[in-house]
Formats: structure tokens, sequence, C-alpha cells
């Protein structure tokens, strides 16, 4: 049994795929065919099919195949065999890459060259020898076909039909095929890869930013994105222009073309593309991409042109740069412009072709190439590499080189070039006497791949600094990639989840609409942006909203790109603005209330003053009845609070005593805070007179004990104190938003749980809450930190875990004291009257009471329930009337306001009397009734409604 023979590797992709001079013409000819085909794209499997004709074409006896490692790197699969049976081809792909697994297999595992000199008997060929045998095979030398930086990429495999071991020419045509098979695999896969990452990015270019350009085909005005002005270099200032004024912004050589795709778009509705240039007069010429399309104005319906402007300045510029490199590569392959040196080792000169003195950037006159020249020229970073690969090949320790390396030129410059070399000839003491290579300029490739490395790293930021997770896909929905912002939007990192499927990071729940989704995707449709819950790291759910959308290749989508953006906090702002309108809501049930009590209140208290003016009523009963009219008065304080609290009582700042407040909002405050929570009042014994509104002071206490209570659940005590402070101007500098001077102080403190140090700054802060969902809005302490500042006043917070929470309400004193709380005093009888009063009152019992009562007085009453009725009683004898006594707010589209314009307008000087339980301000857009009308506020006592009455009308 012969032993199998391996060699030390022999092709890289850093080696030339130079032509041995060994070799036919025709070989020359067909392999340059072959680096052309390479260079400019051609497919792989014909490039790799041509190469190997060619090969078996220079020697016949020879039957060649090539091999690729499939993508997971394990098997071999079939890539190109023009003479090999078909069911050979079939039964030897697929092989695996593993030792004892034929001379391909076993090459592709140990990296290097394996030589079966018989297949009938080597141990590798086990598991194939039958195949082999059965199609007359007999002999296989098989190379592995490596990348620059050393990947497998394929074997090349050459088969015998009788056992032997190869010739030394056939050696040198697997290393001319192995060289060039690499660098077309290399460059197809390199192709492979631009083509993918630039439909990639393609697809996440039309999510950014670009310039926006409107035109109005019926008025020729435009309107201009904010990134247009920049794009075209024009002051935002100056604003938008018309059709003319923009033109100027375009290259003159190009403007007709412009004019055109707008002349075109009136006649075709399909989108057009054009690319043209800026005037040089605003700044460096840039290059332009636009996309023209017709849309209907939201306005108006009328058509609008729309046109989407690019900056692809850079991009023309490097397709420019490509194409040139691409154009010289194929001149140069068209003129063999491959460099061939022969040297005379002896002497250490060499002959050289006019290809190679041209490579150079020499003189033809006066160039000679020498040894001592060539090493000199090499780039320091490189020459000793390259002397030592030169030197073994001389002393025989390897057959031949093949090197990449940077050479001075004769302008100065640097060049990458790619040699191979290999020593022909020796003498028969074994020196080298003549060594044959090819010198090729490989600037093109290096700049190429250096653009390529470039491309790819200016994709990867792109993607990495995007705030949005972006989730490449293949077209089965299976992650290919993940950017860092996925990371930081699910918390785990994205290594587990390549290889997974999009529906594996969704949370069950919205699988079956996200699966939906991507089906749309792969039909060719574009759906809309949805929500859905993604899976963080530790399990929760992150809400997105995710945007699909497809990778197309020749047609057929090759992938999808999906792009998450985190709406968490989008969720929690619609949260709280449901939370404001709930409040909002209640507000305006609390006013409607309030309005319904008080015409409740007015009729109380007004039978009660009719009553107890009667003379068949016992002193007794006088007294229940002045306890009524009391309890319908402490009713209306209630109702006013309601007010306040709706927003339907204007702001209402008087000289008031803060002890005072304090004191009469005890029993109230009691009762908010429970029978396990004690109060207690520590107030100055002296009056502290500020200048507020009661109300809106009630409030910050209701609000400051609703916050203690929930802050004490299993009971505990609420202090509130007042005392006089004076503020110099030193303590007002060390605290923000102090004023120096007297001050009352209210201090609020409970033996709560405390607020924890990283939530104390953001107390007052509109919508922020601890509490759970449900429990709370977050307005108390921003509300009552509103009405402070409304007041000139300011707040000092102190707290610490598990001793409680106190509040310091700081507010400016005033000089005047308020009086005290006196009795109304009594009104002197009314007096009786015989004038027409015409009353509008939608509430039946208010407007029967206060009939009943004025006509008891003498009054003629004229009662409706609404404006339209009682603007029909007017038009029937508007002389009649002697005073309107209207409600304000009133039912059918007609306020008392509406009524009382509508009446002055045949009668200026008719006295009118408006009622309402609401406070004018708050009423119909702040409108406030003219100075000579009366406002009386419900509810109200009879006296105070017959005095009114008296009064106006006497006024005439």
């Amino acid at each position: 049994m012969k032993p199998t023979r391996t060699q030390p590797e022999v092709a890289t992709p850093n080696e030339a795929a130079g032509t041995p001079a060994a070799m036919s013409p025709t070989f020359a000819v067909g392999h340059a065919r072959v680096l052309a085909m390479i260079a400019s794209g051609a497919p792989l499997r014909a490039t790799l099919q041509a190469l190997l004709e060619a090969i078996e074409l220079e020697c016949p006896d020879m039957i060649t195949s090539i091999l690729l490692v499939d993508g997971a790197g394990r098997r071999l699969m079939h890539g190109a065999a023009p003479s090999l049976a078909e069911d050979f081809i079939r039964a030897a792909s697929g092989i695996p890459i593993a030792p004892s697994s034929g001379s391909c297999g076993t090459a592709a595992w140990r990296r290097e060259t394996v030589e079966v000199t018989d297949i009938a008997t080597d141990p590798l060929c086990a598991s194939f020898r039958d195949l082999a045998l059965g199609h007359g095979l007999r002999a296989c030398w098989s190379t592995p076909i490596l990348c620059a930086t050393g990947r497998l990429l394929g074997t090349f495999a050459v088969y015998y039909r009788s056992a032997r071991l190869p010739e030394a020419r056939h050696r040198d045509l697997v290393a001319v095929g192995a060289r060039s098979a690499a660098i077309a695999i290399e460059r197809a896969v390199n192709l492979e890869q631009l083509h993918h990452d630039k439909a990639l990015l393609e697809t996440t270019q039309e999510r950014a930013h670009l310039g926006i350009w409107e035109l109005n085909l019926d008025t020729q005005e435009t309107t201009w994105s904010r990134e247009l002005y920049r794009l075209l270099g024009r002051n935002p200032a100056l604003g938008p222009t018309g059709l003319e004024e923009v033109l100027d912004y375009v290259h003159p050589d190009d403007r007709e073309s412009v004019v055109g795709a707008f002349e075109h778009l009136a006649h075709d509705v399909r989108p057009a593309k054009i690319d043209f240039r800026s005037n040089p007069a605003h700044g460096p010429v840039r290059c332009f991409a636009a996309t023209m399309h017709l849309a209907p104005s939201v306005d108006t319906g009328r058509p609008v042109a729309t046109v989407t402007i690019m900056d692809v300045t850079e991009s023309r510029r490097s397709e420019q740069a490509l194409h040139t490199s691409e154009e010289r590569l194929r001149l140069a392959l068209r003129s063999a412009h491959q460099g061939i040196f022969d040297w005379d080792l002896r002497r250490g000169v060499a002959e050289v072709s006019p290809e190679y003195i041209h490579l150079l950037e020499q003189d033809p006159a006066e160039f000679h190439e020498t040894t001592a020249r060539w090493l000199g020229s090499i780039h320091p970073d490189d020459a000793e590499h390259v002397a030592a690969l030169h030197e073994d090949c001389l002393r025989g320790k390897s057959c031949g080189f093949s090197v990449d390396y940077r050479i001075q030129t004769g302008t100065g410059a640097w060049k990458w070039v790619h040699a191979t070399g290999q020593v022909v000839v020796r003498d028969s003491e074994g020196r080298p006497v003549r060594m044959l290579g090819t010198l090729t300029d490989i600037s093109t490739r290096k700049t190429m791949e250096l653009a390529l490395r470039r491309s790819e790293e200016r994709y990867r930021q792109l993607i990495d600094q995007a705030r949005d997770a972006v989730i490449a896909l293949d077209a089965d929905g299976r992650i290919e990639s993940l950017n860092t912002a996925f990371e930081t939007l699910t918390g785990d990192s994205r290594g587990p989840w390549l290889g997974r499927h999009l529906l594996d990071l969704v949370h069950e729940a919205d699988r079956e609409r996200a699966s939906q989704r991507l089906d749309e995707v792969r039909h060719g449709h574009v759906p809309s942006p949805f929500e859905v819950s993604l899976l963080s790291a530790g399990g929760a759910r992150v809400p997105v909203e995710l945007t699909l959308s497809a990778r197309v290749e020749s047609g057929q989508v090759a992938g999808m790109l999906a792009v998450g953006r985190d709406i968490t906090e989008r969720r929690q702002l619609e949260h709280q603005v449901r939370h404001s309108q709930r409040l909002d809501s209640i507000g305006q049930l609390a006013g409607g209330v309030a309005h319904d009590f008080n015409n409740i209140l007015t009729v109380i208290h007004g039978a009660a003053s009719i009553l107890r003016g009667s003379p068949h009523f016992s002193p007794a009963l006088s007294n229940a009845l002045h306890d009524i009219e009391r309890a319908a008065e402490r009713g209306a304080h209630l109702t006013r609070q309601l007010l306040t609290f709706s927003r339907r009582q204007a702001m209402q700042p008087a000289d008031v005593d803060l002890n005072a407040i304090v004191s009469n909002l005890a029993r109230l405050l009691a009762r908010v805070l429970g029978e396990d929570i004690v109060l207690r009042l520590d107030l100055d014994p002296l009056p502290l007179a500020i200048h507020a509104d009661a109300g809106m002071l009630e409030q910050v206490l209701v609000n400051f004990a609703v916050n203690a209570r929930d802050a004490m659940p299993t009971g505990g005590m609420l202090a509130i104190t007042t005392r006089h402070m004076v503020i110099t101007p030193e303590q007002a500098a060390q605290r923000p938003d102090a004023t120096a001077g007297r001050t009352a102080c209210l201090t609020v403190s409970d033996s709560g749980c405390g607020i924890p140090p990283d939530v104390l700054p953001r107390i007052f802060e509109p919508f922020f809450t601890t509490k759970p969902e449900g429990k709370g809005t977050g307005l108390g302490l921003a509300t009552v930190f509103g009405i402070v500042r409304q007041h000139g006043g300011w707040i000092e917070v102190q707290s610490e875990i598990g001793s409680g929470t106190l509040f310091r309400v700081l507010l400016p004193e005033v000089t005047a004291v308020p009086a005290g709380a006196v009795d109304r005093p009594e009104l002197p009888p009314p007096q009786s009257g015989s004038e027409t009063i015409l009353l509008a009152e939608d509430e039946a019992y208010v407007r029967a009471m206060v009939r009943t009562a004025l006509e008891r007085q003498g009054y003629r009453v004229v009662a409706v329930e609404n404006g339209p009725a009682a603007l029909a009683r007017w038009h029937e004898d508007p002389q009649a009337i002697d005073l309107l006594l209207t409600d304000i707010v009133m039912p059918e589209g007609m306020s008392g306001y509406d009524l009382a314009d509508a009446l002055r307008e045949q009668r200026p000087d008719l006295p009118i009397i408006f009622s309402s339980g609401y406070d004018p301000e708050m009423l119909a857009g702040r409108r406030r009734p003219d100075a000579s009308a009366t406002f009386l506020r419900k509810p109200y006592d009879i006296a105070r409604l017959l005095h009114a009455v008296r009064a106006c009308l006497d006024r005439v």
C-alpha cells in the first residue's frame, strides 16, 4: 500500500494568479480570460468552470474539480467539474470536512495538500473507493483553497485514471488553479456581502431624515423642510421661495432637466427620479438624488408635487473612484499587464517586461533592475518578510514565493504589488541560477478592500448609533444581526439571540399578530407600524412600536428589517393624560352638583324667609326657621368649596387670618384623616395676617392631609403649627425662592413612613407618583406647589425614612389685621312695588319660590323657564317689562348674558339682575356683566332678593 503524501500549503489568496512560464500560450490566453471574468464580476460557477477547462486543455490527462465549503463550514459542496460524471458529482457533493474523508475532506481538514497515488489501496478513500473506481478514477491530489485570513474556501482536486504521482508541471497548474480559484471565490464572497450590506443600508436610509420640498402646482408656492435648507445651503430665516427662486439653487446645467421632471409630473402620475447638482454660487457643489411624485393636498385636495432630496455627493465620488479603478483593471487585463521578470541570480540582475517598468513608473531608458535596487525599494514594514520568503525560495526551503507588499515607484509614491517567484534553474551543486516571476499591481484591489471595510464600518456605526433597536432578519424571520440599542431596550446581550426566530422575542400574547405582519412583508405588502411586547432579560414585557420592511434582492424577499422603538414613556404619558381627563370630569361633575345644590339651597333659604315673616308662627317655630336659614348658609359654603375644586370659582384673595383658616378646617381634616390618626393643632396666639384666597389655602391643607393619611396606613399623628417668622436677607439668599421680611409659617408634619432620598427631589413634579396604579394622579403636591407660588410663598421639605415628613409653607405677612367674623347686619323691611318683572329661571322650584316672594310684595311677575321663552314673552309687549331677573346658566342654547344682550338692543336702560351659584368671572369665557347690572349669588334669602329688585328699579 502506497502512503498518502502531503505537501506544504501551496495556495493562499495572497498568492498571485500568475501563469508559469513553462505553460503554453493557449493556457496563458485561457487564464487571462478567467482573470477577466473575475474582475468583471462574472458568476462564480461559470468562472470556476472556465478555469478548470483551461487547465484540462493544457493537460488532457488531468480531471479537475473544485469543491466549496458550505455555510456551516462542515462540508464540501460541488463547485465546478467539467469532466466528471453527473452521478459522481452528486455523490461526492456534501462530503464532510474530517480526517480520513477522502483526499478532499482530509486536505480541507489538515489544510495542506494530500496526494492519494492509488485510490484502490489508500485507506483515506475507503468510503469513496467503489464510487471512484466505478468511474475509472485511480489517483487524486487535493489542495486546500484558503482566503487571505487563512479561512478555508474549498479544495482543488485533480484525478487521474491511473495510479501515479503528478508531474512538476501538473503541480504548477494546480498551484495556478488553486490561487486563481481563491481569488475568484473570495471576490464572489466579498461582492455578495457587499450587495447584502448595501441592500440593508438602503432599507435603513429610507427611514432617515431627508430633505423634503413641496410645490403647489396651482400657485407655484413651495414648502421646505428644515433639512432641505441645510442641504442646499439656504438660510432658514429667509423662508420658502417660489419655483423660480428654487431653481436658482440648482446648477445651471441641470435646471432644464429639473423643470422637465416637473412638467413630466403634470402628464404622468408615476414617481420621477432625477439627479442634479447644487449651484456653485451658493457654496461647494453637491450632488443630489431626487424623487418626485404627486399627491393631493390635505387642505385643498389639489395636486402637490413632493420632492424628496438626498445628498449623494460622497456616494457619487465613491462610485466614480470605483468605476475608474475597475476600468483600469479591465484595460490592464486586456493588455496582459502583469510585469514579468527573469532573474539572473549569479549576476543579481533581471530582464523585465515593459509592463514591469510601466507598473513601477520608471524611465525605460534608465531603469535597470537589480537585487539590491528591488530589495531597497520595498516598504520598510514589508522588507524583512519579503526578503525572508525570497531567501527560503533560493535555498530550496520552498518551491516558490507569493507575497503582497508595498514598493516605491519612480515618482516616490508607494504602490501595493503582488509578486510571485520560482527558481527554475539550479546548477549541479543545487545553487540557484535562474528565477522567473511576475509583479502585479494590486493597488485597486487594496483600495476596494479598504473601501469595503470602511463601508462595513460605516454601516455598523450607523446601525449601532441608532436609538431604536434594529433587527436584521432572513427571509424566514430568523435574527441575523442586532444593534446596541437592542441590548438597551431588552437588557439582554445580542449573542444568544442570533439565529433564533423573531417570534421567540415577542411575548406570546402578541405572537399571532406579529406572525401575520411577517407574512404580509414576505408577500410584498408594507404593513403599518404596530405595537407588541418584547421579552426583556428579566422576563418583563417591554412595549415597543415595531416597523417591518422587506430586503429585496433580484425581485425576491431575501430578508427583512425590524425596527423597534420603546414606547414605555409614551404609554405613561397617555396614562397620565387619561388621569388628567378623569380629574377634569370629576371637576365638571362637582361643578354641576354645586350648581344644582345652590338652586335647592335658594329654595330652602327663600321658603324659610317667607315662612319666618308670617305672623302666625310662634317664637319657637321662628327660631327653627332661623336654624334652617343658618344650615342653608353652611350648605352654601360647601358648594363654594365644590366650585373652587371644579375651577368654577375665581381666585378671591383677601386679608385673612391663617389661624382662622386652619381652625375652621380642622373638623373637615379630622374626617379626611380618619379615626386612627390624631390631629394636633398648635397655633400662634397672635393672628397671622396674609393676603390669600382662603379656599385655595384650604385645598393646600386638604392635600397635605390626604398624603399624610396614605403615609400612615396603621395610624399616627398629624401636627399643624403656625408661627410668626422674620426672614433676614442673609437667610433668604440661602433659600431658593425665598423673600426677606415678616413671614407666616405653616408647618404640617406627620409620623408616617417618610420619603426616600431618590424620590424627594421629584415630589412636586406634575403626574409624578409612587402610589400603585389607580391609587394616585401625581397632581396633589404639584397643585400645592402652584398655589403657594401663586401667593408669593415657598415650600421647604424635610423627610427621613421611618421618621415621617415635614412640610413648611412660608407666606408673606401683611400689615392689616383681618377682622373677625361678624354677624350679617339685619336689612330694613323691603319696600313694595307694582312693576312688572320678567323672571327667567330654568329650575322650577326656584322659579316658583321667587315668583311667590315677588308677588307677595306687590310685583307683577312673568315667569319663564329659559331664554327663548323669555324672549318670546318680551316681544309680546316690550314696554310692559320693567326689570329682567335671569339666571346666567340656562338650557336651550341661550344664557342669561345672551338674553340680556338681546333685550338691551331694544331697551338699553332696562334694569337687569343676574343670578347664579357660579362666580360670574368663570362663566361665558370670563365675560363680566356691565356695571349697570346687579349680580345676586345663589343661594340668597328673600330679603336680599327684594332689596336688590327695589334698588335696581329705583335707579332708573
